[in-house]
């Protein structure tokens, strides 16, 4: 059985923390005020999560977000989806922002994020996992396929993680 090793793990968390960061730039960030939230990879085998990151300073008040990336992750698990949106259910509090079809030295795994608005979560996710080679291109645009459904705001996913990686 393959494992993850925790470098990997810690450069996956400082690769979100820079696009978290950057997220704060965008010019379509609905919210560029919040610079802070919650990384969560789990294995999806065990359920297991390899790590739980804080990014930024969060908020007190906010706490809850840690809460909201490990539900990411076990909703995405659970139902087989690529992301967390496929399953989104706003008014029962299950938010987009978990990615399925991750690979970490052949191990699967989700990876979510919670703080930002939910496109912000998903794009850090898909771009960081992208950057590391973790996660392939058809996978990445088959997410933000999903996510970019929405309309709910007035950016989709896919825009967003493309002035993302410009910024």
């Amino acid at each position: 059985m393959s494992s993850v090793s925790k470098n990997v793990l810690f450069r996956l968390a400082l690769r979100v923390e820079d696009y978290v960061k950057k997220s704060t730039m965008v010019s379509s960030n609905e919210a560029p005020e919040r610079d802070y939230g919650y990384l969560v990879v789990m294995e999806c085998a065990t359920e297991k999560i390899l790590i739980l990151a804080e990014v930024g300073d969060v908020p007190l008040d906010k706490m809850g977000c840690m809460e909201v990336a490990i539900e990411k992750c076990r909703r995405t698990i659970e139902s087989g989806e690529l992301s967390s949106w496929a399953t989104r259910d706003f008014l029962n509090k299950c938010y987009g922002g978990g990615i399925g079809g991750v690979q970490i030295n052949s191990v699967d795994v989700v990876v979510a994020f919670s703080g930002l608005k939910e496109y912000a979560d998903e794009s850090v996710c898909v771009a960081a996992t992208r950057d590391l080679g973790m996660l392939e291109v058809k996978k990445a645009a088959a997410i933000t396929a999903i996510s970019s459904a929405c309309t709910d705001y007035t950016v989709t996913t896919t825009e967003f993680l493309e002035a993302l990686q410009a910024a």
